[in-house]
């Protein structure tokens, strides 16, 4: 399962994978379901040309090889949440949406 998420490269690929965990064991311990959030970022990450994605503080950084990509007005895509899944759940989402 581990493999399957490391080399998933489609959100379908993801999805499949979590119905088949829950079929076979029930809820998804959240350690596993952030491993899976990891998995889903890294792969968005991959699909737009972005090569480097951190957050510090409130900040997204998002970058295409040196240059860093911003929101409206030239600013930086913020964090809404202090929760670290909330965080991973909103840099998911922020990644989906570009």
């Amino acid at each position: 399962t581990y493999r399957r998420i490391a080399e998933a490269t489609t959100e379908q690929t993801f999805s499949d994978i979590i119905d088949e965990l829950q079929d076979r064991f029930g809820p998804i311990p959240q350690t596993v379901m952030r491993l899976i959030t990891i998995g889903r970022i890294r792969c968005l990450a991959t699909m737009h040309n972005i090569t480097l994605v951190e957050t510090r503080q409130a900040r997204i950084l998002l970058f295409k090889g040196k240059q860093p990509i911003t929101g409206e007005n030239h600013k930086l895509p913020r964090l809404h949440h202090t929760n670290p899944d909330e965080k991973l759940q909103e840099l998911y989402l922020t990644l989906k949406h570009l």
